[in-house]
């Protein structure tokens, strides 16, 4: 006569017993989990407009980095980050038969620079740009604002990403 707790149990064991093997796999793949990027300095100024909300989430990731101190005075940075544009641009596609926009495109375009503490530039003048195709109706006018903010939030989160792996492939 089988008592119930011992499936569970059974399972568990048969759970780990296929468990085992393809984490085995996984590590002699080459897998690792994403880890916090290893930069050449240990210093860094961030040189932005005012109101460049890329700069903001830009410097809040890389608070969270180790080995990487973030100043407020460019003169005792090893390297500095200038931000010289951040562009919104919303641009229409399509139109209805009525004439009215169907679909548009958001697009957020940066264009930086990484110096180092000499005035070398370890990556010149470079654009970065993301683009989201969205459609639209008259009937939904207030939620696709609230759609456009969350896309371009999105779009900086990627910025930012690009930008830090950018950064930290820099060699010195």
């Amino acid at each position: 006569m089988r008592s119930g707790s011992l499936r569970p149990a059974r399972r568990r064991l048969i759970g780990v017993a296929v468990a085992l093997p393809l984490a085995s796999l996984l590590t002699a793949c080459g897998f690792r989990l994403r880890q916090a990027p290893d930069f050449a300095f240990k210093s860094l100024y961030i040189g932005a407009p005012s109101r460049s909300r890329v700069a903001a989430e830009f410097k809040r990731q890389l608070r969270a980095s180790p080995g990487l101190t973030l100043t407020d005075d460019a003169q005792t940075a090893q390297s500095r980050l200038e931000i010289s544009r951040e562009l919104r641009e919303k641009e229409i596609t399509s139109f209805s038969t009525a004439g009215r926009p169907r679909e548009y495109q958001l697009r957020l375009r940066i264009t930086y620079r990484l110096v180092d503490s000499k005035g070398r530039e370890l990556i010149p003048v470079n654009e970065m740009l993301q683009r989201r195709e969205v459609t639209t109706s008259d009937a939904e006018l207030v939620a696709k604002e609230q759609e456009d903010q969350i896309m371009y939030r999105e779009m900086e989160s990627d910025i930012v990403q690009q930008l830090i792996f950018r950064i930290a492939a820099v060699r010195l």
